[in-house]
């Protein structure tokens, strides 16, 4: 009977390491999105924008994921230093989700007098989104190179 007991501690003691470890190693890694009630919203802003119109707008690539069928808005903001100055511009859009993952691209024109110029801005991208019963948004930023068009 002894041999039986240690061999179900042992499988014991290894599912609780490997929890821990996944734990562990889960635990740098961002969060993959709203999720809830059946609703799912992931966003993910591109690393480059490019510059449309010598700097009269951006275009901002972002990834998204969303319940197939369901209107989702995409919003997409970007602020650049500009000489002593900054330069920020929002956008929006609609978006029809298909299911898988998707690639929008959001053109933002600057608010003020001044054009956007090939640098390092900042980007922060949302999605909303609803089906029967419940609604939600997601997040995602991060700095972004601006360039010119190839």
């Amino acid at each position: 009977m002894k041999p039986r007991r240690y061999a179900r501690l042992g499988v014991a003691g290894a599912l609780a390491i490997a929890a821990v470890a996944v734990l562990i190693t889960a635990g740098g890694q961002p969060a993959l999105g709203f999720f809830s009630r059946g609703l799912l919203l992931e966003i993910k802003v591109g690393r480059q924008a490019t510059l449309v119109a010598r700097g009269a707008a951006v275009t901002v690539p972002v990834r998204i994921t969303c319940n197939k069928g369901i209107f989702a808005f995409v919003s997409v903001a970007v602020t650049e230093r500009v000489g002593g100055g900054l330069v920020k511009g929002n956008a929006s859009r609609q978006v029809i989700c298909t299911g898988d993952r998707q690639k929008v691209k959001v053109s933002v024109a600057p608010g003020s007098g001044k054009a956007f110029k090939p640098g390092t801005g900042f980007a922060q991208a949302t999605i909303d989104g609803c089906i029967p019963g419940i609604c939600g948004e997601e997040t995602d930023s991060r700095a972004i190179q601006i360039v010119k068009p190839t």
